[in-house]
């Protein structure tokens, strides 16, 4: 029975910064101790707090996808996509790119690194966050004076919201 060879990934953390169209290439190394043996291992990806479709393009375990290294080859890439958008979020997002040994018979010969067996994907945001400023302002008309008092007798107080965005609100409260 030949030597178990030993499997790990490389890095084992990764921080990328999402961008605003399109998609992003992650690379990650699959790596294993030089042998005179092909070896095939098995990845996938698995969501923490970023989304399937929406922040990255998932690996799914069903249909598996293998990776090979043939004779003699220590490491190869296998590349995961990070999905661009404009939006902007309020934390970072991650997930997971995972290695494991598929039920093959060259499986037996695999001994995954403890510990090394896991990439965690860091997806920073770098869209620009549109401020909205509010502003408000009191106008007082007065409809009627009592020229006794001087007083108004009817006011109506409007209220102008204006945010950046342009959207504008009149509200008029009659005042009795």
């Amino acid at each position: 029975m030949p030597l178990a060879i030993a499997a790990y990934l490389s890095p084992l953390e990764i921080t990328v910064t999402e961008g605003h169209v399109g998609q992003k290439e992650v690379a990650i190394q699959v790596c294993r101790q030089p042998s005179s043996e092909a070896v095939t291992l098995a990845v996938l990806t698995s969501a923490n707090t970023a989304v399937e479709g929406s922040d990255f393009v998932s690996i799914p375990s069903n249909p598996r996808r293998d990776v090979t290294l043939s004779a003699g080859q220590t490491c190869t890439s296998v590349n995961v996509l990070i999905i661009s958008d404009m939006t902007p979020e309020t934390i970072n997002k991650s997930f997971s790119f995972i290695m494991y040994a598929p039920q093959l018979p060259s499986a037996s010969m695999i001994h995954l690194v403890s510990g090394h067996s896991q990439t965690i994907i860091t997806v920073t945001d770098d869209d620009p966050v549109f401020t909205r400023e509010i502003s408000i302002a009191l106008l007082f008309t007065a409809n009627a004076l009592d020229l006794n008092t001087f007083a108004p007798t009817h006011v109506i107080l409007n209220t102008m919201v204006s945010i950046l965005t342009g959207y504008f609100l009149n509200v008029g409260y009659p005042l009795h």
